[in-house]
């Protein structure tokens, strides 16, 4: 009986273990897709702000 409970535990350990390493997976590769598409847009700002001077367009592009 105790072994049994013992056995059971440890599954349930391991198992919430690795959904919780999913969660972590799929939030960091979330968090990294927005934070690149939202560096990507501000930089979109920041060129269409500077379309009249060709010197700073190209820092930016050379930045990004």
């Amino acid at each position: 009986s105790f072994n049994r409970r013992k056995r059971n535990s440890l599954y349930v350990t391991v198992s919430l273990l690795i959904v919780s390493l999913l969660i972590l997976t799929v939030g960091l590769a979330a968090t990294t897709r927005t934070q690149n598409l939202g560096f990507g847009s501000f930089l979109g700002i920041i060129g269409s702000n500077l379309i009249e001077n060709k010197r700073q367009m190209r820092k930016v592009d050379f930045l990004g």
